[in-house]
């Protein structure tokens, strides 16, 4: 084979080499069993058309694949189109939730951090102007319910 001007794809020199230890090993195990005369009709078969559903079913893969091939330029275009315009739309459920569960945690430490500059604004003016002071102090309780209640207020 090597000395051939050819050569041979490796698919169909496996496939001859698989057919040649077939022939070998049934003439090993029953001299009188030739595979040739048990593969013979199934060869003059196909070659009479009667394989034709495996031909066309083989038919309508190639022409699938060749069709969507024709199409993919196209689709590619459109997809690259869409996505200068910014119409590109990527959806990530988990990416989406862990977004709403920081945005939570940011709101409820800027809650936290409003609390505590009300409570320290009042703790502070106290001495000089009681009446604002208690506003102050009252006035960090809706903050402090947002920072720490087990309910989500927007």
């Amino acid at each position: 084979m090597r000395t051939l001007p050819f050569q041979l794809p490796e698919s169909f020199l496996l496939l001859i080499r698989t057919v040649s230890l077939i022939s070998g090993v049934t003439s090993a195990l029953n001299r009188d069993f030739n595979m040739w005369d048990a593969v013979d009709p199934f060869a003059r078969t196909l070659l009479r058309g009667g394989g034709t559903s495996t031909a066309r079913s083989v038919g309508r893969e190639a022409v699938a694949i060749l069709s969507a091939l024709a199409r993919l330029p196209q689709r590619l275009d459109a997809l690259a189109t869409r996505l200068d315009r910014g119409e590109l739309a990527v959806r990530s459920p988990e990416v989406e939730q862990r977004l709403r569960v920081l945005d939570g945690s940011v709101r409820r430490a800027t809650s936290a951090i409003l609390f505590t500059a009300l409570l320290l604004a009042g703790v502070i003016l106290r001495p000089t102007d009681e009446v604002l002071s208690w506003v102050l102090i009252g006035g960090s309780a809706l903050p402090l319910l947002h920072a720490v209640a087990p309910w989500r207020l927007r």
